[in-house]
C-alpha cells in the first residue's frame, strides 16, 4: 500500500496547484471558504448520500499511464475498503470533476479535507476551501510532502457551505489513516 500512495503522490507532485502556503491554503478570488463550523455531524447525514472523492484514471498518452492507472485502481479500492469498514451511511465515490454537477443537482454532503499544520485543535476557517475548487483531481488532493502538515477531513454541506468536523478534530500525516479515523468518528456520532 505504501508503494501505491508514494506513486500517486509522486504523480501529484508535478500537477499540484500553487495553493499551499506555510499557514495553510491561500485563498484565490474564485474560492469560497466555508461559512460556519459545527463540532458534530449533520442530523440528516445517515439517510443522505455522502460524496467521497476518488482518484481519476489518467489519459493513456501520459508517460507511465498504465502503471499510474493500476495504482489509481488500487488506491480507489483502498478508499472503498476504508469507507465500507468505517462508515455505515450511504455514500458514492465521485471524481472531483463531478462534484460541481452533483451540487447543482441537489447533492448535499461531500467528504472534504484541508491540509494544515499538525496537531491543530480547531480548523482555520479561511483555509477550508472546497477541494473540488482547489484541485482538478483527487490525485492532487491526496499529495502531502511535508510532515509539518496533516490531513484533516470534514463534511462539507454543498448547499450551505458549512463544515461539520465532528466532536474530535484530528489530523494525520497519512491520508488513509486520517480518512479512516474521521469516518469512524462520524459514524459514532450519527
Amino acid at each position: 500500500m505504501k508503494k501505491i500512495i508514494f506513486y500517486l503522490s509522486f504523480l501529484s507532485y508535478f500537477t499540484l496547484t500553487p495553493a499551499f502556503t506555510l499557514t495553510g491554503i491561500s485563498i484565490r478570488a474564485e474560492d469560497e471558504p466555508i461559512k460556519d463550523i459545527f463540532k458534530s455531524v449533520p442530523q440528516d447525514l445517515k439517510p443522505s448520500i455522502l460524496l467521497v472523492p476518488k482518484y481519476d484514471i489518467v489519459p493513456s498518452d501520459i508517460p507511465n499511464a498504465s502503471r499510474i492507472n493500476r495504482s489509481v485502481k488500487e488506491g480507489n479500492a483502498e478508499i472503498l475498503r476504508i469507507v465500507k469498514k468505517s462508515y455505515s451511511g450511504k455514500y458514492k465515490m465521485v471524481s472531483l470533476k463531478e462534484v460541481g454537477e452533483m451540487k447543482a443537482s441537489g447533492s448535499r454532503y461531500f467528504l472534504d479535507m484541508v491540509v494544515m499544520p499538525k496537531q491543530r485543535k480547531e480548523p482555520k476557517k479561511e483555509a477550508m476551501i472546497a477541494t473540488y475548487q482547489k484541485f482538478k483531481t483527487a490525485n492532487e488532493m491526496f499529495a502531502n510532502y511535508d510532515v509539518q502538515f496533516h490531513y484533516y477531513f470534514y463534511i462539507r454541506d454543498l448547499q450551505t457551505e458549512d463544515a461539520y468536523i465532528t466532536k474530535k478534530f484530528h489530523g494525520r500525516f497519512l491520508a488513509y489513516e486520517a480518512l479512516e479515523e474521521f469516518l469512524k468518528q462520524a459514524n459514532r456520532e450519527m
